[in-house]
């Protein structure tokens, strides 16, 4: 009996950082605040987990900029990042997913931290986010940061500040 007790009392001593991470799939819109000043571009977080993976999926808009066209427009930027490929941590912190992405690419080296809140009510709710990214940028020299701000509503729409550019097929001269 006293070994029952013990046991159970060491399961409830456990953080609650060991518990697994739900199946689901979480949406949210963020902008970037850098110095106080809020980026037009638009992010599109989408995390989903299957069976203690999971993947997440950034979709990046409306970062207007010069183009090869002489017009100001926007690539839309895909990045996938995962546990199964080493570059994304997900820890169960009660109602609450601590997600930790590790990046490089030719600017430098970074790290995004997001919380996403949740609740489960048949299906995934996102009831909380927050977020922010560190990255050491060997073009300026410099480390940067930013937070993350959530849009403020479920579904919203967004107008764009320029045109998308779009990918397509190089005809042969």
């Amino acid at each position: 009996m006293s070994c029952l007790i013990v046991m159970v009392l060491s399961l409830l001593a456990l953080p609650a950082s060991t518990q697994s991470v739900p199946d689901l799939t979480l949406r949210v819109g963020v902008r970037q605040r850098e110095n106080g000043k809020l980026d037009n571009g638009v992010h599109i977080l989408a995390l989903e987990c299957r069976s203690g993976q999971c993947s997440l999926t950034s979709v990046s808009v409306n970062q207007c900029s010069d183009n090869p066209l002489g017009t100001p427009a926007f690539p839309a930027v895909v990045q996938v990042s995962s546990t199964r490929a080493g570059t994304l941590k997900v820890t169960n912190i009660g109602k609450v997913l601590k997600v930790e992405e590790s990046f490089e690419d030719i600017g430098g080296s970074g790290a995004n931290t997001f919380l996403f809140g949740y609740e489960i009510k048949g299906i995934p709710i996102l009831r909380s986010f927050s977020g922010g990214f560190t990255k050491h940028s060997v073009i300026l020299d410099r480390v940067i940061t930013a937070e993350y701000i959530p849009f403020g509503n479920a579904v919203q729409s967004v107008a764009l500040n320029c045109p998308i550019l779009v990918p397509g097929v190089d005809k042969l001269p």
